[in-house]
């Protein structure tokens, strides 16, 4: 008797519980019962998912005024990298004040260039590269004479900046346009695309997110350490070098026209700033916001 008491006993529990879970996935959005169904079939998957939420939650930030913001994974869902695929790296380090991670709503305020020795070691714990691109486009994106007037620049000043603009983002177009049709073979398409089309599709070169982290990893350790530079290069590797230096090159053309001073701060006013980070494919992040003189 009281085994037939316990046995009944356990089917009451049981059925309460199911009864309550099917009370909780009726009240639940479609989307959610599907996410739920799925965790009971696949915990590891439905954890993955949980965190990629959670890390696109935060990475959510407010973007300032006059900018676009723009985060996510980078080429998420990969296996991690061979041990062979990468050199040791000192422990991931924190990132230093001047370089608040992607996921922080100071991002944009942190450093893009002119990084200090111990910046770059820090980046490279992380197997991170931060950028700032000049605003370069399929037509350079000239200054106008009133966000010129805004920046206290006179006529000679402006008329130096757009000359430079114009002549680096011809010669940068160029570039990209043959890292393309070496890429690609399409020697029409690199000639005809735009710049947005041609650098989505060399980024689109860069294989899986370890194949892509492995490329990241060794250019922020390069950076860090310069004896460490190798010779043999894939195309996305180079079109990521072009992008590390082009900016760094900008300015130094500005300064020859305007003085160094006022180059360095031209160089930062305009363009899109990027971060790449992370050592663990599954947790690359990678985000870009425009800005805007």
């Amino acid at each position: 008797m009281n085994k037939l008491l316990a046995m009944l006993a356990l089917l009451l529990v049981a059925g309460g519980a199911y009864w309550f879970g099917r009370r909780a996935q009726d009240h639940a959005s479609p989307a959610t019962a599907v996410e739920a169904s799925r965790a009971v079939r696949d915990p590891e998957r439905a954890s993955a998912r949980a965190t990629e939420a959670a890390v696109a939650e935060r990475a959510q930030t407010t973007p300032r005024p006059g900018a676009h913001a723009a985060t996510g994974g980078l080429l998420e869902g990969a296996s991690q990298p061979s041990e062979a695929t990468g050199a040791s790296l000192a422990p991931s380090q924190a990132p230093l004040p001047s370089l608040p991670p992607p996921t922080s709503e100071h991002w944009a305020e942190g450093k893009f260039s002119g990084f200090t020795s111990d910046e770059l070691r820090n980046q490279a714990s992380r197997c991170e590269l931060r950028w700032q691109l000049p605003p370069f486009g399929s037509s350079p994106q000239l200054l106008s004479h009133e966000a010129a007037s805004q920046l206290g620049l006179s006529d000679p000043e402006l008329a130096g900046y757009n000359r430079v603009l114009a002549s680096e983002n011809d010669r940068y177009l160029s570039q990209v346009r043959a890292l393309y049709a070496e890429a690609t073979g399409d020697d029409k398409g690199a000639q005809s695309l735009d710049l947005r089309q041609l650098t989505d599709g060399l980024r689109n070169t860069a294989g899986d997110a370890a194949d892509a982290v492995a490329v990241h990893r060794g250019l922020a350790e390069e950076r860090a350490n310069p004896s460490a530079a190798r010779s043999d290069r894939s195309v996305y590797e180079r079109f990521l070098q072009l992008q590390l230096a082009v900016g760094d090159r900008f300015e130094h053309a500005l300064s020859d026209e305007v003085g160094a001073r006022l180059g360095k701060e031209l160089r930062e006013q305009a363009g899109p700033r990027f971060t790449a980070t992370g050592c663990d494919p599954k947790q690359s992040l990678y985000r870009s916001e425009r800005l805007h003189p």
